[in-house]
């Protein structure tokens, strides 16, 4: 696949196949990354200011000939230009400027988006903001779990994009759990949001209104009716589980509790639990829990072992 300046634009927007995004990615990571070329010392200190001045000279001189052809013709003028003067390097790390909120094991963050939007991100996770957002686009990504209170715009849809999903709305409250290679789960509180895979298309997603719950696992789709009080309630750090695998349980353990757990007695991964736990110590909950599935534990140093 040839990377050309429109690939390159489509994947900086978010529009391009997942076929085309991962051939992107391995042209960009042929040299390192660009973390090693936001580093690089021997970078000209200049060559942001320059390549900002260069875009409005070939912003000015594009012709406005068809509002259809208009943005597809920018898109082109803009990138070659680019290219031109600093390579496709540095065009790609001037326009994938962006925002990255992140959290440690047991750290919860609140902030508010340019547009309005409030979000609360869960336990290790990280939310990273498009450099254009509440401009251009409202386009965010998700890699573990946050709690969205969307501001209302009729005009920039809102999209959650995950490793396995994509969520669009306009105006609505929703939690939504997307840890990398887990299942994902999207609860909503109010309004509409349609969920569907991220290697799918629009119309074969599942669209949710309030009190309901999509599940994206392995590839498939379905919902269910939920109280979406207890898919949120990690917000005020209380622990629900409801018929959950053990092995999810030590998991959301880990994160909230910033611990390494060892399970030594496997038989333990094919029950499910049940539990409501309220700002807890962990050793309250592991005691509960060893009490239910007789298990005993310890601790050694940074870790625990459950046998």
């Amino acid at each position: 696949m040839e990377i050309t300046p429109e690939l390159l634009q489509k994947y900086v927007e978010g529009t391009c196949s997942k076929a085309e995004a991962q051939e992107v990615k391995k042209w960009l990571n042929h040299k390192g990354g660009f973390e090693n070329m936001m580093d690089d010392p021997e970078a000209p200190p200049y060559i942001g200011e320059n390549l900002w001045n260069r875009i409005k000279v070939t912003k000015a001189k594009t012709p406005e000939i068809r509002k259809s052809n208009f943005h597809r013709m920018k898109s082109w003028g803009i990138a070659a230009s680019i290219i031109v003067l600093v390579g496709l390097g540095t065009f790609w790390l001037f326009f994938n400027s962006k925002t990255v909120y992140k959290t440690n094991a047991g750290e919860l963050k609140a902030f508010v988006l340019n547009d309005g939007t409030d979000v609360i991100l869960n336990v290790a996770s990280t939310l990273e903001v498009s450099k254009d957002f509440g401009h251009e686009n409202r386009r965010v990504t998700l890699n573990g779990e946050a709690y969205f209170e969307v501001k209302k715009d009729s005009l920039l849809p809102f999209i959650v994009s995950t490793n396995e999903s994509v969520t669009e709305v306009l105006g609505t409250k929703f939690n939504l759990s997307a840890y990398r290679g887990e299942t994902n789960f999207l609860t909503l509180d109010e309004g509409r949001v349609l969920l569907y895979e991220e290697s799918g298309l629009p119309e074969s997603g599942i669209l949710l209104t309030p009190n309901e719950q999509a599940i994206l696992d392995k590839g498939r789709l379905s919902k269910k009716i939920v109280d979406p009080s207890q898919h949120r309630a990690w917000i005020q750090k209380k622990l629900v589980f409801e018929d959950q695998p053990f092995a999810s349980v030590i998991r959301d353990l880990e994160r909230f509790y910033g611990i390494d757990i060892e399970v030594k007695k496997q038989s333990l991964n094919n029950r499910k639990y049940n539990g409501t736990h309220a700002n807890a110590p962990l050793e309250s909950i592991l005691g509960d829990m060893g009490f239910v599935f007789k298990f005993k534990y310890r601790k050694e140093g940074n870790k625990i072992l459950i046998f």
